[in-house]
């Protein structure tokens, strides 16, 4: 089983640098592809699909039970490293739906922004059907818009 390795904090000479990115929205909303547009090579990103990949799995996203455990296992372990570094720049991918959760997710790891990504949901299906797990992506999509709250505070970005 691969090792986790936590990053290391980055420390500015002078100018010490915190933030904390929390990017949240359904399945296919593009969040891995916003925060490889938005991130330097030095930050921090927490993505579970990337965390299941580097532990095995052969899929983008849907991963099997054991995987998708384990890659939420190392999740939690960054989450916490996220909460308490003092220094760098991090990106949080999550889904959290509800207004609730992406309160306390932004509480917890003291998050400067949470961006909630919300394309209509004619291009969701359109970019769940470009997948392999087409049905099952199309099922969490519907699940989370019905489970979606809206939240004073999120940057919502609809394109």
């Amino acid at each position: 089983m691969p090792t986790l390795q936590l990053p290391q904090e980055a420390k500015q000479e002078g100018n010490v640098t915190r933030q904390v990115t929390l990017v949240c929205g359904p399945p296919c909303s593009g969040k891995t592809t916003w925060v490889a547009e938005h991130a330097s090579p030095d930050d921090i990103v927490v993505d579970h699909d990337a965390l299941a990949r580097h532990l095995g799995s052969t899929r983008h996203h849907n991963h099997g039970p054991a995987l998708r455990g384990q890659a939420e296992r190392y999740v939690a372990q960054l989450l916490r490293h996220v909460a308490t570094m003092e220094h760098g720049t991090a990106w949080v991918i999550r889904t959290a739906p509800t207004a609730t959760h992406r309160a306390r997710l932004a509480h917890y790891l003291r998050a400067a922004r949470t961006v909630l990504l919300l394309p209509p949901l004619p291009e969701l299906l359109t970019r769940a059907r470009a997948r392999p797990a087409r049905r099952e992506t199309t099922k969490a999509i519907k699940i989370w818009l019905a489970r979606y709250t809206p939240r004073d505070g999120d940057e919502v970005i609809t394109g």
